[in-house]
């Protein structure tokens, strides 16, 4: 089972998970609001056991405000075993709203090679989308998330289409099919009861499919 970890007054939840997916996952992009608050999840998947000396993220280009944990290579709970996954949420603000920013998500092992990072494009709520998946445009979210009985997924849709929903485990899985039909363009929900799946805890992903666009949303589920 999994156990809560304490690194600089945060915490962190490892829970075993298995290592098809190892590594870091984050969005590629996200959207900033109106006074450039952002904020989103991600999660790396072990595939070796290690220390970490540390986890979050880090600001690359004009954010502020973004958060990390330290285990200095310490902290006992900060050993992770190949096939855990850990999970950060990440928040901060774009330090000049005329511009977009970068944010480097990271695990640091104590040892050369061990862990890995990736890279999450900050957009302003000024310059234009240049991605068709944008927020805004065809975009897919959920609450909460984490998630115990329940969660609500959001999604908005550029033109009315056909449209499928579907959920799947870390082993892909199908485990849910939430949606399957036409809808018009604009906002809608679709509500996943979790006991109606009969899964275990664990990451789950929510995929969206309309026309020839994809968009996945990672769901945590803790009950």
């Amino acid at each position: 089972m999994g156990s809560f970890v304490k690194a600089t007054a945060l915490s962190v939840l490892l829970f075993p998970t298995t290592g098809a997916w190892a590594g870091m996952h984050a969005p590629v992009a996200v959207r900033a609001d109106a006074v450039g608050h952002f904020e989103y999840d991600w999660f790396f998947v072990f595939e070796q056991s290690f220390l970490m000396a540390g986890f979050g993220a880090s600001n690359v280009n004009n954010t502020s405000q973004v958060t990390h944990g330290d285990c200095f290579c310490l902290t006992p709970n900060c050993n992770a075993t190949a096939g855990d996954t850990l999970s950060w949420h990440v928040s901060g603000k774009l330090a000049n709203l005329n511009y977009d920013g970068r944010v480097r998500n990271w695990v640091a092992g104590c040892e050369s090679g061990e862990g890995g990072s990736t890279n999450t494009e900050i957009l302003s709520p000024l310059t234009t989308g240049v991605d068709d998946d944008a927020p805004g445009e065809f975009q897919l979210r959920s609450e909460p998330n984490p998630c115990v009985q329940r969660a609500t997924l959001h999604f908005d849709l550029p033109a009315p289409g056909r449209v499928t929903l579907c959920l799947y485990d870390v082993n892909g899985r199908r485990v849910a099919m939430l949606l399957d039909g036409s809808r018009s363009s604009g906002r809608h929900e679709v509500t996943w009861r979790v006991a109606d799946s009969d899964v275990p805890r664990g990451v789950y992903f929510a995929r969206l499919q309309f026309g020839g666009r994809v968009a996945t949303q990672r769901l945590l589920v803790l009950y």
